[in-house]
């Protein structure tokens, strides 16, 4: 059974206590780690959670949210919620990490996402040098349709209920619509 409302299901998902993923990768040279985790808690506290943008489509919605865990470590994560046969709205997707970006000499999207081939839930937040002058990035997949948001805070969410087939190719604009950087997403273009 579903929450009434969107908000209310994130906050229960990331709030429910953490436990260890299902499968986690080795570490990479900077100390990354992969990682999936099926039906398990952030240790959220529900206190600190901020939502800073949302999109949808009918029937389905994708949040970016930051909060803080109940040790004071802070994380950003989209969420993604889907309107259930009852009408109630369960998380269905979710993707994120610390906010420790690693530094990046233009303008990057540090991506994550869902659903692929049969529809798409991502987007991130846009990070790097020059990233202050990005409005908008457009993502284009290797066949499927092509997806374009704002930049809102920091955050650009994508979604669609359509095939998409990866990799994907990143642009990111200025407000003229000017190409300031592009990027491999989601595997290599």
């Amino acid at each position: 059974m579903g929450y009434p409302d969107p908000r209310q299901a994130i906050v229960a998902e990331l709030a429910q206590p953490r436990r260890g993923p299902m499968w986690q990768s080795a570490p990479s040279a900077g100390g990354w780690r992969r990682a999936i985790s099926r039906g398990v808690g952030h240790n959220a506290d529900p206190d600190t959670l901020r939502f800073i943008k949302q999109r949808g489509i009918p029937g389905h919605e994708l949040h970016a949210v930051a909060f803080a865990d109940r040790d004071g470590k802070s994380y950003r994560y989209l969420v993604g919620v889907v309107k259930d046969a009852t009408g109630g709205w369960q998380v269905k997707g979710l993707a994120g990490g610390s906010g420790n970006d690693r530094p990046r000499n233009e303008p990057w999207v540090n991506f994550c996402g869902w659903g692929w081939p049969h529809s798409f839930c991502g987007g991130g937040w846009v990070t790097g040098r020059g990233s202050q002058a990005a409005a908008r990035v457009r993502l284009r997949f290797r066949q499927g349709p092509m997806l374009e948001d704002t930049i809102d805070d920091g955050v650009v969410l994508l979604i669609a209920d359509a095939n998409v087939d990866m990799p994907a190719t990143a642009d990111i604009l200025d407000v003229s619509g000017s190409l300031l950087a592009t990027h491999s997403a989601f595997g290599r273009a």
